[in-house]
């Protein structure tokens, strides 16, 4: 009983303060351009996670990215799947021949094909579907204030 409504509670205050910095910058604005150690990104204002990261501290799973990167090389391919922005998939092409970028959430996808573009990354091929075991159609929920936390809705949804 306490464990959904602490995260009924703690959704409802990201959610507001997610909403209190779209407030200050315009209805209008739906991305910000960021110049991160990782690339040059578009963000998500109201995203309160990578987003947030990006804008605050100019980086974002670097760590993962060095531990990519000791695993391949100029001549690997490279299978992203759930790829969010690119801030993962953008540094990784730099240092491999191709990277598939699977995203399913379609802000992000647009966002994805906006950093692609913003970092000449020719070597990605973005894909806009969700990683299935079987071909279907699905409920998708959108997490407005993780927008890497979006995902396909539960069969059982108990939380929400």
């Amino acid at each position: 009983m306490l464990k959904p409504l602490y995260w009924r509670a703690y959704f409802f205050l990201q959610n507001r303060k997610s909403k209190r910095f779209q407030r200050s910058l315009g209805d209008d604005v739906t991305g910000l351009i960021v110049d991160a150690k990782n690339g040059r990104f578009a963000v998500d204002p109201a995203d309160l996670e990578v987003g947030a990261k990006l804008r605050l501290h100019g980086a974002y799973g670097l760590d993962e990215v060095e531990r990519i990167a000791a695993l391949i090389n100029e001549t690997s391919s490279v299978l992203v799947v759930g790829s969010h922005i690119g801030s993962l998939v953008i540094p990784i092409a730099k240092i491999c021949s191709k990277v598939v970028a699977v995203e399913a959430n379609p802000h992000n996808y647009r966002l994805l094909e906006t950093n692609i573009k913003l970092n000449d990354a020719t070597n990605v091929e973005p894909h806009h579907v969700a990683a299935s075991g079987k071909e279907e159609m699905i409920r998708f929920q959108m997490n407005t204030v993780n927008s890497g936390g979006s995902k396909r809705v539960p069969v059982h949804n108990r939380y929400i």
